[in-house]
């Protein structure tokens, strides 16, 4: 990693975890693309898609897509995430 990449996961490894949960809690409460979430989580879309991104493909995934898409705000399609 670069030095800078390194700063930065750094500076919020500590909110990493907490996000997770968030996105987790919210997913199981109902399927959600990423736009869905950002929005009901005030999250910005780097941070969610981040975080969506290790759930998703990590060594222990806790999502998966549902196979279904819906329209983001900009009226592209995204996968609906669902928890494991």
């Amino acid at each position: 990693m670069r030095e800078t990449s390194i700063a930065a996961h750094d500076s919020i490894k500590h909110r990493k975890a907490l996000d997770r949960s968030r996105i987790l809690a919210a997913i199981k409460r109902r399927p959600s693309t990423c736009d869905e979430l950002e929005t009901k989580l005030g999250m910005s879309h780097q941070t969610c898609s981040a975080r969506i991104s290790e759930m998703h493909s990590g060594r222990h995934p806790t999502i998966k897509r549902s196979g279904k898409k819906r329209r983001t705000r900009s009226g592209r399609p995204a996968n609906v995430m669902v928890a494991i």
